[in-house]
């Protein structure tokens, strides 16, 4: 008999808290009514898509791709909340072909807080100082941009928004 009595796999903290953020959002995005879906592969593109209903409960065109960063150490005594992301996710990010609104949530989970930006936006903000040779970007996020279920109203509209310049 073999005694398989070594050392086991652990879970590590950074899966953990990359749950936790996914849980955050979800129950923010649910608390409007909207619905909230995980990514079917990791990490080739984004971690979540958000449908939106109305406010009579019926589906609308649209939606909103997320990217989910997580953290367990913010510095809240900077000017603004950072995040490094690599310069090709960036780029993918910004030119994802349907031209969604995309957005980035990072999760600060001792505090069991988010805040978001509209990386398009930001993006176009940055333009001329964003090297494609770099391989990182770090993104600098408002404190003012605390993700919360009004939040979610405002992806929502981003997302109408777009569908409305389609049409």
């Amino acid at each position: 008999m073999h005694n398989w009595s070594g050392i086991r796999k652990r879970r590590s903290r950074e899966h953990v808290i990359e749950e936790m953020s996914v849980n955050f959002l979800e129950r923010k995005v649910l608390e409007r009514g909207h619905m909230l879906v995980r990514a079917p592969t990791r990490e080739y593109g984004w971690d979540a898509t958000m449908f939106h209903f109305s406010t009579k409960g019926e589906i609308e065109n649209g939606e909103v791709r997320i990217q989910l960063k997580a953290t367990d150490h913010l510095d809240d005594s900077a000017a603004y909340a950072s995040c490094r992301v690599h310069t090709k996710d960036l780029h993918y990010w910004y030119w994802e072909d349907q031209q969604l609104p995309f957005i980035l949530v990072l999760y600060d989970a001792k505090l069991n807080r988010g805040y978001w930006i509209h990386l398009r936006q930001h993006v176009d903000q940055l333009r001329l100082k964003i090297n494609p040779e770099q391989k990182s970007v770090e993104l600098q996020i408002p404190w003012t941009n605390k993700l919360t279920v009004r939040t979610i109203d405002h992806f929502r509209q981003l997302s109408l928004i777009r569908i409305q310049r389609d049409e």
